[in-house]
C-alpha cells in the first residue's frame, strides 16, 4: 500500500492513523505519543509491536477514547480512535438509576422480610408454608438487587466458587417447573471451582435455565459443567423450538423478543452483562426446531 494512499485515508477518514516500526505517523516526523502524550499510548505501541494488537482507553478533560492498534505488515501498523464518551456517561446514567432503585427497593423489601420473620418467630400460624415462602422469595429479592449493585460496579471481588455447588442452588424451583411440562431436566457437573461473583453467577444460570423451559415443549433440559486443558465449559441445551437464523445475533440485545416469547426481552442481555462482567465469553449453537446450546467459556 503505498505512502500516499495512506496518507490520504488518514487524512479523510476520522480517528484512522497509519504508524511505521518506530511509532512515526505516516507522512510525519511526529510520533504518536506526540500526538497523544499519554503513558498508555508508549505503552500500547509497545503490546503491538510484540503481539500485534494492543487496546486501551485514554481520557482527555471531559471525553473518553478507546484506542486499537493492530499490526498490518512487518513495518506498518494502524491505529483506531474511538470516541466512547456517550458510552462512558450512559454508563454512569446506569450506575446512578440501578443504585437509586435498589435503595429506594431496599426498604420496602426489609420491611416485609422484618415482619415476615417476625410472625414466624413469634406467631402460632396457620400458612407457615406461605411465610416460608414469602421470606425465601424476599431474601431472593435482597440477593437480586446485590448483584445489580454489582453488575455496574468498577470494583470487583471476585472469590472461588464452587461452581457445581452455585448451579444446584440455581436449579431450586425448576425441578418443579419442568415436570409440569413433561420435560426432563438433567446435569452432568464436575466439581470445579473459578473466582466469580456468585449471585451473579447465580442469576446468569437461571435466566439460561428458566429460557430453556421456557421454550421447550418436550425432551429435555441439560446443564453441564465440565472442564478441558485451560478453559471451564458451562453449557445449557435445550430440545425445544431452536432459534430462526435471522435472530441469532439479536437476542442478546436489550428488549429483543422473539415473536414466540411473551417476555420482557430482558434475560439474555442480562446474561451477557453478567458474562462480560467476568470476562468470560458466551456462544450459541441453534437449528431451528432442533433445540438451542448455550455454552459459558471461562478460561482458567
Amino acid at each position: 500500500m503505498s505512502k500516499k494512499l495512506l496518507k490520504k485515508i488518514q487524512k479523510t477518514a476520522e480517528g484512522i492513523y497509519f504508524l511505521n516500526r518506530k511509532g512515526f505517523l505516516i507522512g510525519s516526523q511526529k510520533k504518536i505519543w506526540d500526538i497523544f502524550p499519554y503513558a498508555e499510548t508508549i505503552q500500547g505501541f509497545r503490546e503491538a509491536q510484540d503481539s500485534g494488537f494492543s487496546m486501551f482507553q485514554i481520557e482527555e478533560k471531559e471525553n473518553h477514547y478507546l484506542f486499537k492498534i493492530f499490526r498490518i505488515e512487518d513495518d506498518l501498523f494502524l491505529m483506531q480512535r474511538i470516541d466512547i464518551t456517550c458510552e462512558k456517561k450512559l454508563g454512569k446514567i446506569k450506575k446512578d438509576l440501578v443504585t437509586t432503585l435498589s435503595h429506594e427497593l431496599r426498604t420496602p423489601i426489609t420491611v416485609i422480610r422484618g415482619n415476615v420473620e417476625y410472625l414466624l418467630s413469634y406467631m402460632d400460624c396457620e400458612e407457615r408454608e406461605v411465610l416460608e415462602e414469602i421470606h425465601e422469595k424476599t431474601l431472593k429479592m435482597i440477593e437480586i438487587l446485590s448483584g445489580l449493585e454489582k453488575l455496574v460496579s468498577k470494583e470487583k471481588e471476585l472469590r472461588e466458587c464452587h461452581l457445581k455447588e452455585v448451579i444446584l442452588s440455581a436449579l431450586k424451583g425448576f425441578h418443579e417447573k419442568a415436570r409440569r411440562k413433561g420435560i426432563e431436566l438433567k446435569t452432568s457437573l464436575e466439581e470445579i471451582s473459578v473466582p466469580c461473583e456468585r449471585i451473579l453467577v447465580e442469576q446468569l444460570i437461571r435466566n439460561l435455565i428458566d429460557n430453556a423451559i421456557k421454550f421447550t415443549k418436550k425432551g429435555e433440559v441439560e446443564v453441564v459443567l465440565k472442564a478441558t486443558d485451560k478453559t471451564v465449559l458451562l453449557i445449557v441445551r435445550d430440545t425445544g423450538i431452536g432459534i430462526k437464523e435471522e435472530f441469532k445475533n439479536q437476542i442478546f440485545q436489550k428488549y429483543f423478543k422473539s415473536p414466540e416469547s411473551d417476555g420482557h426481552g430482558i434475560g439474555l442481555s442480562v446474561v451477557k452483562e453478567i458474562v462480560k462482567y467476568h470476562g468470560w465469553e458466551i456462544e450459541i449453537e441453534s437449528e431451528e426446531g432442533e433445540g438451542t446450546t448455550f455454552t459459558v467459556r471461562i478460561s482458567l
